[in-house]
């Protein structure tokens, strides 16, 4: 099974959402990283704090492999083929799947749950619009060719008895870097967040 090539796409406006969706996250993003310096939890230096600190630390490595792992398969294809492989095989939105694991993972290094809990729905309702808007577009570009897809792969819990992936295939190294870097803010942003704490801590000794 390869991934589909894209046939001429429909006429159709794209929407609003799609079309400035990067703008859209990066606001709330930047509010929620605020939101992790300011209010980190008090329990670092116990046990407890250490083991959900630990647990953080996993789910942004998990979050932001799992973002690498979708832009070796998606960066440069997207709107080109249907992407259908790889990640793609067990969700048809892993890009945001390990982007919720890594701000989880996020907000858990800093040992404040409740942010992690308050996040989720404010999270899961931006990107129900978000993947609604998308599929539109991929509808009017793929055509039966998406509702065959949409009909045997879930749209954001993983199934993974569907798992596939070709043996090779070609990619484009300047776009696939570039994905690569843009996936790995969850990183960057623990790095920060750790920077900051050791700058706090000289501070107040």
């Amino acid at each position: 099974m390869d991934a589909e090539s894209a046939p001429a796409p429909t006429s159709g406006k794209t929407p609003w959402v799609v079309r400035h969706r990067i703008a859209l996250t990066w606001g709330p993003a930047l509010l929620f990283f605020i939101c992790v310096v300011l209010f980190q939890g008090h329990l670092r230096d116990d046990g407890l704090g250490e083991f959900i600190e630990t647990i953080g630390f996993f789910l942004v490595m998990v979050g932001s492999m799992g973002r690498i792992w979708c832009a070796i398969y998606i960066a440069g294809r997207k709107n080109r083929e249907l992407c259908v492989d790889g990640p793609y095989s067990l969700c048809r939105n892993p890009l945001y799947v390990f982007s919720y694991i890594g701000l989880m993972g996020l907000a858990l290094s800093a040992t404040n749950p409740l942010l992690a809990v308050g996040s989720t729905p404010l999270f899961w309702a931006y990107y129900t619009i978000v993947i609604k808007s998308e599929e539109k577009v991929l509808k009017g570009i793929f055509g039966q060719s998406f509702d065959e897809y949409r009909q045997r792969v879930p749209a954001v819990v993983p199934r993974f008895s569907n798992y596939w992936t070709r043996k090779e295939f070609s990619i484009r190294p300047k776009k696939v870097v570039a994905g690569m870097v843009d996936a790995m803010w969850f990183l960057w942003a623990l790095m920060l967040l750790e920077g900051l704490e050791h700058v706090k801590e000289v501070f107040s000794r």
